[in-house]
């Protein structure tokens, strides 16, 4: 049986997939779900077209970054590499 935790950390990797593909679609010029028009003339704009690749591999890499949360090892050192301590975090600001 799958944990509501783990179908919250499914729904997002499959969010993060998917935007990462329409991403690296329309950065190639096949402006799906778009004004094609409006796509066109953003997309002319080398920043804007850096930004779009930027944004598609981010959320390619937080693909398995979410997926570290529902593997069985888990509770190993990688997922203490993804996960935030408050205790030391907060704890070393706070006591200063």
């Amino acid at each position: 049986m799958i944990r509501k935790r783990d179908l919250i950390v499914y729904a997002t990797a499959a969010w993060a997939f998917i935007f990462s593909i329409f991403h690296f679609i329309w950065a190639m010029g096949w402006y799906v779900g778009l004004n094609a028009k409006e796509a066109e003339k953003a997309f002319a704009k080398p920043l804007f077209f850096a930004f779009d690749l930027l944004i598609a591999v981010m959320c390619a890499i937080a693909v398995p970054i979410a997926l570290v949360f529902v593997r069985p090892w888990e509770k190993g050192k990688l997922r203490k590499c993804f996960s935030l301590d408050w205790n030391n975090t907060v704890g070393a600001s706070v006591d200063g």
